[in-house]
């Protein structure tokens, strides 16, 4: 219900939240919601265009117990943006990221974000939230897909219920998409994590600073991308901005080429596949834990 009625109407760019459930949530549970939208269907939906996650369409008036095995069957997801969990004394860590967080290179339906697998380590012994807040092609200055983080910080990371913790790993975008403008894009994002970092920590939330992967192979690479990556991470490496470091470059690089992926969890040569996402998952879960 939303203020107690069972319809609704979204005005465009806004956002609204249904009444409370109540609803015994376990740790790491899959939740499927149904959204029906009566005699008409909007014409134009906010999406989550990289959810890697199958979403089941059928015509006519629909129940969470309607017959979904004929269903229309598309890698998407509608209207809904947020799920807010209401517990007590739960840490909760945010993630904002782009395409390696939102999960590009991992298997539909398997849910083997790092993201993933960072929560499932986190919630072993004790409860624990974490809001994964990439976006396929985001930047964090500017252009790219969706608003840039400078620009939707506020909405996706201040905004949220509980936030604790933060770790903030983008970049990869803003240097790939930088064009002889490498060094000044790099001096940008150092200010740009500055900025984010003070903003969470006046919130009283501990903020991570994630180094950018390697992504020698993959069309992003030049030698000037490459020296503007080097230039963030070792800012990011030894700045006193952030509360702590997660070093996803040294986790994942080749040993014997630092300027690239290790193989093995490699899936295009920037985003990585299952196996490197476990890694990563499992690594950023023990610095999280640590302190």
């Amino acid at each position: 219900n939303f203020h107690g009625k069972k319809k609704i109407t979204i005005p465009p760019g806004e956002t609204v939240w249904c009444d409370p459930l109540k609803y015994n949530l376990k740790s790491g549970q899959r939740l499927a919601i149904t959204v029906c939208y009566g005699a008409q269907t909007p014409e134009n939906a906010t999406s989550h265009r990289g959810s890697r996650t199958t979403s089941y369409i059928i015509g006519g008036m629909a129940t969470a117990k309607s017959d979904f095995e004929n269903a229309e069957k598309v890698e998407h997801w509608y209207n809904i943006s947020a799920i807010d969990v209401m517990a007590a004394n739960v840490p909760v860590v945010a993630v904002l990221g782009n395409s390696i967080t939102d999960g590009r290179g991992t298997t539909t339906n398997k849910q083997n974000r790092w993201t993933g697998f960072m929560s499932d380590a986190l919630n072993v012994e004790n409860p624990y939230g974490v809001l994964n807040r990439g976006i396929g092609g985001n930047c964090v200055l500017r252009g790219g897909i969706s608003q840039p983080a400078l620009q939707r910080f506020d909405r996706d990371i201040l905004s949220q219920s509980g936030v604790t913790k933060l770790i903030i790993f983008e970049g990869t975008n803003d240097i790939g998409c930088s064009n002889g403008n490498s060094e000044k894009i790099a001096a940008e994002l150092i200010e740009a994590y500055k900025t984010l970092a003070a903003k969470a920590q006046a919130k009283g939330i501990k903020v991570y600073g994630a180094t950018i992967t390697p992504f020698k192979g993959n069309g992003w690479y030049s030698p000037f991308h490459e020296a503007a990556r080097q230039t963030v991470n070792e800012w990011i490496r030894n700045s006193k901005s952030f509360d702590g470091i997660v070093d996803f470059d040294a986790l994942v690089r080749d040993s014997s080429d630092f300027e690239k992926l290790r193989s093995e969890y490699s899936s295009d040569w920037l985003h990585l596949n299952p196996s490197g996402y476990e890694v990563m998952g499992r690594y950023a879960a023990k610095i999280i834990n640590a302190k």
